[in-house]
């Protein structure tokens, strides 16, 4: 199993994120005490893939970014064709009066919407993280979409919920009076009943005179710890969102216009003599010719056959991509799990 390495956004060559600053000593803390390498961290401006030398790069599947939400899907969209992550917001299970304590609906609509109530409604876009999120007045509108819409309600208090496993694992104030404490039952209720959860999640609530009230969830990526310091599950929280989010079988290529491969997994060779070749250029051998492909270099073909460097010659197909004058298909092995990419100049199959 490869060490997982965290690309850590800096601005400006500093550390800026609470989740960041934590990451790093939670990092040193499981280095210290293993007595081991068991995770690494870059700083990083960008999101450039990193590199462990002046002619190797990180692994692409070893490397988490961790920095905003911009950081994060900047990253996503970069190098696995991720354009967006839908927000959890309430999910449906906790659309229960004991949860919310307020009205509170998903509305979708094609055409601009009025609010013709006598109170201001709030109203956030439910498809988008870091969305449009407002307080909408009577007689003003918001524009088509789908939203969660609620009730306008004072809150005394608001605190974060993080949950890992299905435990709650940490309970932090972050805004309003730290004296009033949510119902710590209510909450683990909440954790039960929210069974399409993801691995790690937070979990925010408010308090007022009606008690203990879900404000939102979301996926554990780009959160504020407010004080959360569990050195042991930070990491793995971290590591557990992030491969929910890319789901492992998402292609680990960069597509560009009609495909253009870039070396962001291994270096490239030709589909059928096994020449190493650049990104983007084609092979000289004869065959080339007629159908232009190539493989990447941790596996190799025999006849109508791939095996992988780890000797596997079984694979399962992971993602398939269709483009106006070619294909490209990506295989996961069925031992080690390394991924193997295909691409190919010509959409008929040779298999």
């Amino acid at each position: 199993m490869h060490t997982k390495t965290f690309l850590i956004q800096t601005v400006d060559g500093r550390i800026v994120h609470d989740f960041s600053f934590t990451l790093i000593e939670a990092i040193r803390y499981h280095n210290w005490y293993y007595n081991e390498n068991v995770y690494n961290y870059v700083l990083s401006e960008t999101t450039d893939r990193p590199k462990l030398n002046a002619t190797q790069y990180y692994p692409l599947e070893d490397i988490i970014p961790i920095g905003t939400v911009e950081f994060v899907l900047e990253y996503l969209k970069k190098y696995y064709i991720i354009d967006n992550v839908k927000p959890i917001n309430i999910p449906q299970e906790l659309m229960k009066p004991e949860y919310l304590k307020r009205w509170v609906k998903i509305h979708k609509s094609e055409t601009n919407v009025i609010n013709t109530g006598d109170t201001p409604i709030f109203v956030k876009d439910n498809t988008k993280i870091k969305g449009c999120a407002n307080i909408v007045k009577p007689n003003r509108g918001y524009p088509p979409g789908e939203y969660l819409i609620s009730e306008v309600v004072n809150i005394d208090s608001e605190w974060r919920a993080f949950v890992y496993n299905g435990q709650l694992v940490g309970l932090q104030n972050y805004a309003g009076d730290f004296t009033w404490f949510p119902d710590v039952c209510t909450i683990k209720n909440m954790i039960r009943d929210f069974k399409t959860n993801p691995k790690a999640y937070t979990l925010d609530v408010g308090i007022n005179e009606k008690g203990t009230f879900i404000i939102e969830c979301h996926a554990f990526f780009s959160c504020g710890l407010y004080g959360f310091a569990d050195y042991k599950l930070l990491p793995l929280m971290f590591i557990s969102a992030w491969n929910e989010i890319v789901n492992k079988s998402t292609i680990l290529l960069k597509y560009k216009y009609n495909f253009k491969g870039e070396n962001i997994m291994s270096e490239w060779k030709c589909y059928h003599c096994g020449k190493e070749v650049q990104e983007k250029e084609k092979c000289d051998c004869e065959k080339s010719k007629e159908k232009w492909a190539y493989i990447t270099t941790n596996a190799v073909k025999s006849g109508k056959e791939y095996i992988c460097s780890c000797g596997n010659n079984s694979f399962k197909k992971t993602s398939h991509m269709d483009f106006s004058d070619s294909y490209s298909t990506t295989y996961e092995c069925s031992k080690c799990g390394n991924h193997i990419g295909v691409h190919c100049k010509r959409r008929e199959s040779w298999w």
